[in-house]
């Protein structure tokens, strides 16, 4: 039998209630469900941690559907096959409305301090879910990691715990409750 284990998390954002992930860790990757308000996603991952699926929900508006994208080596697609646009390069998603996608690239990267690395990731926002590929940067620093969306120009200096779990977004979020 395959070793499981589980986290729990919820961060606390400074503007718009809380943030719950479940986290169950497995050998053959990661199965993510978490809520922010009326905002519920779903991700799976495989051994290395490249995500190969990723759902988004905003329950409280019935006109917005459910965006549910799957991932393969030519990129993310739609549940009818249509490719999403220079998705290729996209490892991981970045959902708008929780820290835990901050923590998929930092603990996929596995970057010493100095070390940087610039990636494609699939930003969803919320609740448009209407995805697009951006560029994103991380600088490990001695304080955790400088995060850049070079896209948009948005800079926050990460704070993580051992495991790379993000326990402080500055001005966006922090982490209530330790990882269980």
């Amino acid at each position: 039998m395959s070793h499981i284990r589980a986290k729990n998390l919820v961060w606390d954002w400074f503007d718009e209630g809380t943030d719950h992930a479940t986290v169950s860790i497995r050998p053959a990757g990661w199965q993510v469900s978490g809520q922010h308000g009326p905002s519920r996603y779903w991700l799976g991952t495989d051994a290395s941690g490249v995500t190969n699926s990723v759902s988004v929900a905003v329950v409280a508006d019935s006109k917005t559907p459910e965006l549910a994208l799957h991932r393969d080596t030519t990129g993310w697609h739609w549940p009818d096959g249509t490719l999403v646009p220079d998705s290729a390069a996209a490892l991981d998603p970045d959902i708008a409305c929780t820290a835990l996608t901050n923590t998929l690239p930092i603990r996929r990267l596995g970057l010493g301090v100095g070390e940087t690395a610039e990636i494609d990731v699939l930003y969803i926002p919320v609740p448009s879910l209407v995805p697009g590929v951006v560029r994103q940067r991380y600088n490990r620093t001695e304080q955790g990691y400088l995060y850049e969306n070079l896209h948009s120009g948005f800079r926050a200096q990460l704070a993580v715990d051992s495991d790379g779990w993000v326990t402080d977004y500055p001005g966006v979020c922090r982490l209530k409750e330790p990882p269980r």
